[in-house]
C-alpha cells in the first residue's frame, strides 16, 4: 500500500525537507536486491483553488475557471443527496476542502467517516458522502483521491464545465469532468510514491518522521515573514507566528489514516 506524506504548512516546498532513515534509502538501493528506494524530499504544496460557478441558464452550473485541488474535487464528484439530489454550491465545495486542510494541519486522521461528516457540515448538506455508499447516494469520489491530491499531485477541472444539470440537479449517471493531470500538462508534477512499510511505520513513531508531525516541529524561511501578518502559514491557512513552530508533516495512508 502506499502512504501519502503532506507538507502541513507553506514554508517548506522548496527547502530540501527530507526523511532519510527508511530503508531502503533511495541514494544507497541496490535496487535488484532491495527495491526501489523508499525515502525522499517532501517537496510540493497542496494545490487548492477557491472554486466558483456560473449559471449558464435554467440553473445549469459550471465552473467559472479552472481549478485545482480539494474544493474542485468536491465540486465534481460529491451529491447533495439531502438537499434535493442537487450538485454541491461553490461554498459548499470551498467549505469542504477549508475543513480538510484543517485536519491536516491538527495531525487528524482523514478517513472515510471522517471525510463524510466533513461532506455533511456545510449548510444545506446531509445524508451525503463521498463515494456513493450512502442510501440514494451518486457520488463519485474515493479517499486515495484526496491523500493524492493533499501530497501534491495536481487534479484539475477546465473552466466551463457542467457540474449539475437544470435547477442544480446532480447529473445521474455521473461521469466527473476533472482529472488528475498528465505528464504534458504544465502543472504536471512528478510526487514520489513511498510505500508502507515496518520502516516507514518507525519513521512514523520514532525517526524523523515522528519529528516532522510534531507540533512543536520548528523552522524559519528568511524568505517568508512569521506572526499575525506573515506570509508563513500552516496548510489551514493559519499564520505561523514568531519562532516558526508549526508541525512540518503528517504521513496518512491511503485509507486517510494518519501514521
Amino acid at each position: 500500500m502506499r502512504v501519502y506524506p503532506v507538507l502541513a504548512r507553506n514554508d517548506l516546498s522548496d527547502n530540501l525537507l527530507q526523511f532519510t532513515d527508511v530503508h531502503p534509502n533511495t541514494s544507497q538501493a541496490n535496487v535488484p536486491f532491495e527495491g526501489v528506494g523508499n525515502t525522499g524530499y517532501l517537496t510540493w504544496d497542496v494545490l487548492n483553488s477557491t472554486v466558483a460557478l456560473t449559471n449558464s441558464g435554467a440553473g445549469l452550473m459550471v465552473t467559472s475557471g479552472t481549478y485545482y485541488g480539494l474544493a474542485a474535487y468536491f465540486l465534481d464528484n460529491v451529491e447533495n443527496v439531502g438537499g434535493g439530489n442537487l450538485a454541491l454550491t461553490a461554498a459548499q465545495a470551498n467549505a469542504m476542502a477549508a475543513a480538510v486542510l484543517v485536519r491536516v494541519a491538527a495531525g487528524l486522521d482523514l478517513e472515510l467517516a471522517n471525510i463524510n461528516t466533513i461532506i455533511n457540515t456545510p449548510a444545506g448538506v446531509t445524508l451525503s458522502d463521498l463515494n456513493g455508499v450512502v442510501v440514494n447516494s451518486n457520488s463519485t469520489g474515493a479517499v486515495q483521491d484526496i491523500m493524492r491530491i493533499l501530497a501534491g499531485e495536481t487534479w484539475f477541472i477546465a473552466a466551463g464545465m457542467a457540474v449539475s444539470a437544470a435547477a442544480n440537479a446532480f447529473v445521474i449517471p455521473h461521469v466527473p469532468n476533472g482529472m488528475f493531470v498528465g505528464h504534458t500538462h504544465p502543472l504536471f508534477r512528478d510526487v514520489r510514491i513511498f510505500k508502507w512499510t515496518g520502516s516507514m511505520n518507525l519513521s512514523c513513531l520514532s525517526g524523523q518522521l515522528s519529528k516532522m508531525k510534531q507540533a512543536t516541529y520548528a523552522w524559519v524561511n528568511p524568505l517568508f515573514t512569521y506572526g499575525a501578518a506573515g506570509t508563513a502559514l500552516t496548510i489551514s491557512g493559519t499564520n505561523i507566528l514568531a519562532g516558526g513552530v508549526a508541525r512540518a508533516a503528517i504521513v496518512y495512508l491511503a485509507t486517510g489514516q494518519a501514521l
